[in-house]
């Protein structure tokens, strides 16, 4: 059978890491199915092993949604983001990421609420499946939008094995000189919008360089979101011009390079509907401290320090304890090791295969 999957794979963040690696373990692991990949982004599944150019449409994110599935003889049509077609009667599954417009709406713009949930709410109603990425997202989209529990299945990410230790000092040298970046650095990868709450991570590192005389810059890796210039607004008014450092989006060959230089890792968010940065974190022996809510506590286990949102005070003893406690900095590095051992892609996209077989057997 033909099965049509959308990707958004132009802008940089987790839906779009999920896209990449969700494609390249099928293509790797299902002989059976052939797949149509409709994407923005052609250029960067070319290297795809099993990729076919003939199989591979161009479009732009808006025209994702459009019903061209007869042109291809497509069985099933999978939306790995959100939305799925007004118009279509081929049978559909969608991912959901995270009910983030609905939990905190204050993270977008009117018109952003507006769209996002009118697409979820019809994404939900008309999807055979729904798929999300964690056992606390699939609790919200039940509970909010009142989905029937047997509708929606939960299917952990993965991490790539792109995310490991870096023995090559002159790779890391290279990107450090590059970026400016101090020999010891705290790091956060997450969009600057409010619920990442990097607000909080700058108060905390803002008490610890006043009380504790770290020699430390925070290091920012993500692109700008709703309400970034708050962020910038904070860093001048605590004069930490210096100390904090913003290099935006890193491409994604980058990334392991920037978690290799950190000393600790922080998810300081309110809300994640899996975190995948945690494990990238952990995959390249780097303690991670994150909060104690929504999916955090599912994916990051005992392997990590958990704190309680938008505790200024929490955050700084949790950094401190790892900074100066070499026991507890080794023993968190050997836990995140071993936990993130726990996530695999192909295991993503083996229960993925499971629920396209369950919607293609469906003759409802």
């Amino acid at each position: 059978m033909k099965i049509a999957i959308a990707a958004i794979l132009g802008t940089i963040g987790g839906p779009r890491t999920y896209a990449y690696n969700l494609i390249k373990a099928l293509l790797k692991i299902d002989k059976e199915n052939e797949y149509i990949i409709l994407t923005d982004n052609t250029e960067l599944l070319h290297p795809i092993e099993g990729i076919q150019n003939k199989n591979l449409i161009k479009s732009s994110i808006y025209n994702l949604q459009f019903p061209i599935f007869g042109l291809y003889d497509v069985g099933l049509y999978h939306n790995t983001k959100n939305a799925l077609p007004l118009f279509s009667h081929t049978k559909s599954v969608v991912t959901i990421h995270d009910m983030a417009p609905f939990l905190f709406p204050e993270s977008f713009t009117i018109m952003q609420r507006a769209h996002l949930k009118f697409h979820f709410r019809h994404a939900v109603k008309k999807a055979k499946k729904v798929i999300t990425v964690s056992q606390q997202s699939r609790t919200d989209i039940i509970n909010i939008l009142g989905v029937n529990e047997t509708k929606v299945v939960s299917i952990l990410n993965g991490v790539s094995d792109d995310f490991h230790r870096i023995n090559d000092t002159r790779r890391l040298e290279a990107f450090r000189v590059k970026h400016g970046l101090a020999k010891d650095i705290i790091l956060c990868v997450s969009t600057l919008q409010p619920r990442k709450n990097i607000d909080v991570a700058i108060r905390a590192f803002s008490q610890l360089k006043r009380q504790k005389d770290i020699p430390h810059q925070l290091v920012i890796v993500g692109r700008k979101g709703w309400l970034w210039k708050d962020i910038m607004r904070l860093v001048l008014e605590l004069n930490l011009q210096k100390d904090v450092i913003f290099i935006g989006a890193v491409e994604d060959e980058q990334l392991p390079l920037v978690y290799n230089l950190a000393e600790v890792f922080l998810n300081p968010s309110s809300y994640e509907g899996f975190g995948l940065t945690c494990l990238e974190a952990m995959a390249c022996g780097v303690p991670v401290i994150a909060t104690n809510v929504s999916s955090f506590p599912e994916v990051v286990g005992d392997a990590g320090i958990l704190v309680t949102p938008k505790s200024v005070e929490e955050l700084a003893q949790a950094i401190f304890d790892v900074l100066s406690n070499s026991s507890l900095r080794d023993e968190l590095i050997k836990k995140g090791i071993e936990r993130v051992k726990m996530f695999s892609w192909t295991q993503t996209a083996e229960k993925t295969i499971g629920v396209y077989k369950e919607v293609i057997g469906d003759s409802g």
